[in-house]
């Protein structure tokens, strides 16, 4: 038997995989505290003893440990070309002239590609006090920590286990799951960048046709805008003692936000900003769908677009080969979109996860933690 031990946090969760014998099962406990606080160190040892004894799972379990991907960085150097030695030398050099001290961080340093000028080192950073403190724990619970790594890398190493054709391929794998959708990149069989998306099957099942910028909250980063605006504006009303307004000078853009009448919530002369929907052109429009099934694809459609935009971003990496396909884990009932989505555009081929068809649903709803299990197979450099 084998324990994968991951970690939501996009829905404060702590999720655990049970693996034995080609039967798997799944088990999710809340959290509601800052991850990786003193209080979630707590929760987590609670629920691991709860979990291993309430289960009978065998003491000395081995056990793998998926960390949550903001939780790892991965930063790339470009270096002059020169001997081995002296090239690491200076990547030595730049992480610290980069990030200061590194006593406390455990560093995977690899080789990505050169040129007759100069050489791409990648750099995968983990906090070593996290993972000592997470390995404690899961030995307190009488488990046996194996290994480490992250969401982003152990979807690949699933992709490349279920499919074996990817292994030297270049591609990109989307896992949509219940609150966010997992991105990760690999070029050649090496996992090179990952992301999440904060939005996923609860979008695309959500039964009405949703707006991408009316559901992103980015009011901290909108407010940076509109206060910037408005600076811009008092200081245009300054000079304007000297020289005329005209009307252009004083046109107020309210597209996207709306004033509230009630501007003493937080102070005497404060404004309240509304976010309101944004109208794009008629040109820009598209028809809205009457069936559930369409509806569901304009929604797909959102999330697909950031996975479009991660291929573009593959294609103006240097050291990073052209995405050849996509792939994306979707459930059974899903998988129509797939083939909607490559009727409509043809920049890159979309294709469905292939290979787990025949294993469990909660396999195959964490795909992110069951490719911990092939971590000294691939993708090595990305473990801890």
């Amino acid at each position: 038997m084998k324990v994968f031990i991951g970690f939501d946090t996009t829905n404060s969760k702590i999720r655990i995989l049970a693996a034995d014998k080609n039967a798997e099962r799944e088990y999710v406990f809340d959290y509601n505290s800052p991850v990786f606080s003193e209080e979630f160190f707590s929760k987590l040892g609670s629920v691991l003893v709860t979990f291993v004894n309430g289960n009978n799972i065998p003491h000395g379990t081995a056990a793998y440990l998926i960390l949550p991907d903001c939780a790892v960085g991965l930063e790339t150097f470009d270096l002059p070309y020169m001997s081995k030695p002296k090239m690491l030398k200076a990547l030595e050099t730049e992480l610290i002239n980069e990030y200061g001290s590194l006593k406390d961080q455990k560093i995977s340093r690899f080789f990505i590609s050169s040129t007759k000028k100069y050489a791409t080192y990648g750099v995968i950073f983990y906090d070593r006090k996290v993972v000592v403190r997470l390995y404690k724990i899961i030995s307190e619970a009488k488990l046996l920590p194996r290994a480490a790594t992250f969401g982003g890398n152990a979807l690949v190493n699933s992709t490349m286990h279920f499919m074996p054709r990817t292994r030297s391929k270049n591609f990109i794998v989307a896992d949509i799951r219940n609150g966010y959708t997992q991105i990760s990149v690999c070029s050649k069989g090496r996992m090179l960048g990952f992301a999440v998306y904060p939005h996923g099957l609860e979008l695309i099942r959500c039964g009405e046709v949703c707006d991408e910028y009316s559901i992103t909250d980015h009011s901290a980063a909108e407010l940076v805008v509109i206060n910037a605006a408005e600076t811009a504006k008092a200081k245009s009303l300054t000079l304007s003692e000297a020289q005329p307004l005209t009307a252009d000078d004083d046109e107020e853009d309210e597209e996207d936000f709306s004033v509230s009448d009630n501007q003493n919530v937080y102070a005497e002369n404060s404004k309240i900003y509304r976010k309101s929907v944004r109208r794009l052109p008629k040109s820009m429009q598209r028809e809205i769908p009457s069936d559930s099934n369409g509806i569901a694809y304009e929604n797909f459609r959102i999330i697909l677009k950031w996975i479009l935009l991660y291929v573009r971003h593959s294609k103006m990496t240097p050291y990073i080969n052209d995405a050849e396909y996509v792939i994306v884990n979707l459930p059974q009932d899903l998988q129509y979109l797939i083939q909607m989505a490559n009727e409509e555009q043809n920049d890159i081929t979309l294709r469905s996860f292939k290979g787990a068809e025949k294993r469990s649903e909660a396999l195959i709803n964490n795909l992110d933690l069951y490719g911990a299990a092939f971590m000294r197979s691939f993708n090595r450099n990305s473990n801890y």
